[in-house]
Formats: C-alpha cells, sequence, structure tokens
C-alpha cells in the first residue's frame, strides 16, 4: 500500500512540475515563392527532455509537417536551433492554404508523455492588414505565471510525503520484529516423558506395570516380613 501511494505521488508530482506551453506567431504573411516558416517555441522547455513536434491544418487537423520525418502531404523542412525552438518551413503553397495553423509540442521523456499546442498562426498573402501588425504572440504574464516557486513546492511535498511513508514502513516493520522476539522469550518449554511401553496391563490400568509402583510394594513387603520374623524369633526366644 506504502509502495503504491509512493509511486502516485512521485507521478503526480511529475504531471504537475512540467508546466511548459508553446508559443508562435499570430499572423505570417506567404513569401513570395510561395514559402512560409513558422517559428514554434516552448516556454518552460528542459533541454534533457525529449521532444516531439507537429505543424497541423486546423481545418482538417492533417500534420502538414513533423520533426524527425518528412513523410506528409506538404513539401516542408524542419530544424531546431539552440533555444529549441522549432521552425517548420513550407513549401508551394496554395491560395487554399491560407488558413490557420497549429503547433503541437509533446514531451516524450520523462514520462508521462504531455502534449501542449499553440494558439495557431494564421496565413496569408498579399499586404499585411493595419489593424494587424508583423509580432509574435507572447502570453501575457497572467496566461503563463512562472511556476518555479510552485513546482519548489510541489517537489518538497512529494519528497516529505515520500519520506512520511517510508518512516511509517520502517516503524511497522520494527515493531511486528520486536512483537515476535517477545512471544519467543514467553514461551515455556515443558519436558516430555519417555514413551512408555504399550503392553497390555498398561492399557487395563493394571498398577503391577508401573514400575516405580511395583518396587515401592516390593520394598514395603519385604519390611513387614522382615518385622514379622524378628517378632516370631524373638517370641521363640522366650519361650
Amino acid at each position: 500500500m506504502v509502495t503504491k501511494l509512493s509511486t502516485l505521488l512521485l507521478l503526480v508530482s511529475l504531471r504537475l512540475i512540467s508546466g511548459f506551453w508553446v508559443i508562435q506567431p499570430q499572423r505570417l504573411q506567404m513569401n513570395r515563392d510561395r514559402s512560409v516558416t513558422i517559428v514554434c517555441e516552448p516556454k518552460g522547455w528542459d533541454n534533457t527532455w525529449g521532444m516531439d513536434a507537429k505543424l497541423r491544418a486546423n481545418s482538417n487537423k492533417a500534420v502538414v509537417c513533423r520533426l524527425y520525418s518528412n513523410m506528409t502531404s506538404f513539401n516542408c523542412s524542419w530544424r531546431k536551433d539552440r533555444s529549441n525552438r522549432i521552425l517548420f518551413t513550407l513549401f508551394d503553397l496554395k491560395p487554399d492554404d491560407q488558413e490557420l495553423y497549429k503547433c503541437e509540442v509533446s514531451r516524450m521523456i520523462p514520462p508521462p508523455v504531455e502534449t501542449q499546442e499553440g494558439n495557431g498562426t494564421q496565413l496569408f498573402s498579399g499586404p499585411e492588414p493595419s489593424f494587424a501588425p508583423f509580432a509574435s504572440m507572447t502570453p501575457s504574464p497572467s496566461e503563463c505565471p512562472d511556476s518555479s516557486l510552485l513546482n519548489w513546492i510541489l517537489i518538497g511535498l512529494s519528497a516529505f510525503l515520500f519520506l512520511t511513508c517510508l518512516t511509517i514502513t520502517c516503524a511497522y516493520v520494527r515493531l511486528r520484529i520486536q512483537q515476535g522476539n517477545e512471544m519467543d522469550d514467553s514461551l515455556t518449554y515443558v519436558p516430555m516423558q519417555p514413551p512408555q511401553p504399550q503392553n497390555g496391563s498398561r492399557r487395563r490400568g493394571d498398577p503391577e506395570s508401573n514400575t516405580t509402583y511395583m518396587d515401592m510394594r516390593k520394598m514395603a513387603s519385604n519390611g513387614r516380613a522382615s518385622g514379622r520374623d524378628m517378632n516370631y524369633n524373638s517370641h521363640q526366644a522366650l519361650h
């Protein structure tokens, strides 16, 4: 029971500690050669984690480009930089491809697997509308708060619960061992009598079968006979 509880607490802490999110440009204009590069940037990402990333079309959820794979319906390429940003470049875009594309980033290692999705990048051709400035969509601090303090609190709580479970387990095992030792000390060993011969007289309850009893009778008989003989001899001598 204690082991299962510790495992559950560890999985919950790993789930809560992750807390990464994905940002991407809000709008992008296609280049004249009908290409575009969408930058997917995971925030709160640890360099030791294993990553998988995809770029999906929002209309049909189809994967248009994927990290470590070129087997997609789109002509695309990808690359990563040192800050773990993924740059998906789409080529030979058509007018129908002017839609919303979302970055999907998954943390594969360490488990459990966690997937976060960006808000999406809207592609368009022609001049940029005046009401939509060219800028990356950066979330506000209220949307993506710094979770470092919360992470440390959760780590400390998980460690405290683990140590508590371990202490309870050790105390329980020690109590069981102490109770076993006390039971061994309270045992009284009674020596068993050697087995007696199972003859017919013993089964009938004949007292003659008891060797000690028989010896005492013979000694008593001999004593009485000796006394009687002494009295008789004394009587004869007086006459």
